[in-house]
């Protein structure tokens, strides 16, 4: 059984105008999927698609087997699909205590507290700023703090838009850090990432995006070793826009 499973994806916010053209691929559980390539390549659309918050055309997108495309936004969510936008991730005039309740709502009351303790467990930061406005935190702060929410649903896959874009080096360490530590706890991860090196040093497998479509994809040891794909789209430096 796969974790995700995408075919032929076509999404466009212009029926005429195609952002991606017949998207094709697959995770399965356990793995952390990078999803790599240069500026207007459609990483984020097909996250956005695939969380339905970009219209599809045509194809399918499977969550542990079973077809969501055409499910509304908050089915998705109830059905296991967690996902984290690059922006307008947290409500920033709430509390952090009050964003990660406000999450919980949609759960069984009997289940609330018990997921909002989980996320504050594995962020214990955020306990310190329960009552903070959302929007004094930090960079760093605020991005755990939306990872927390996404979090809440026990998501059996979590998709994440760029989450290291504007923070400092060492915050976009912290901040992958704790998403390696989510999935080796058995958090299924798909990462559309900038920052292409700390990408793929946490990735198990990495896909890049070129023109709407799969062009290359496998382990990141291969994608690095192989001269063309390095040149073209990692950078020799791994520091390219993503």
């Amino acid at each position: 059984m796969s974790a995700l499973s995408v075919r032929d994806l076509v999404a466009a916010y212009e029926p005429d105008l195609p952002i991606l053209r017949g998207v094709s691929f697959t995770v399965h559980p356990g793995e952390l999927v990078a999803l790599l390539g240069p500026n207007g390549a459609g990483k984020s659309t097909l996250v956005k698609a695939i969380a339905g918050t970009a219209p599809i055309l045509s194809g399918t997108v499977q969550l542990s087997d079973v077809p969501i495309e055409a499910l509304p936004v908050h089915e998705k969510l109830a059905r296991g699909l967690g996902f984290v936008p690059q922006t307008e991730n947290v409500f920033t005039s709430l509390s952090v205590g009050e964003n990660l309740q406000l999450a919980a709502d949609r759960l069984p009351k009997s289940e609330r507290q018990k997921q909002i303790a989980q996320v504050e467990a594995r962020f214990p930061d955020l306990i310190k700023h329960r009552h903070h406005r959302a929007g004094a935190l930090s960079g760093g702060q605020r991005q755990m703090l939306a990872i927390g929410r996404a979090l809440i649903g026990a998501p059996s896959v979590l998709m994440l838009d760029e989450p290291s874009a504007g923070l400092s080096p060492r915050v976009v360490g912290e901040v992958f850090a704790a998403l390696q530590t989510l999935n080796r706890a058995g958090v299924t991860i798909v990462l559309v990432e900038q920052n292409v090196r700390a990408a793929l040093a946490i990735a198990s497998r990495a896909l890049i995006l070129v023109e709407g479509r799969i062009a290359h994809e496998g382990v990141p040891s291969a994608l690095l070793g192989d001269d063309t794909v390095a040149d073209l789209y990692l950078g020799r430096k791994g520091h390219v826009s993503a």
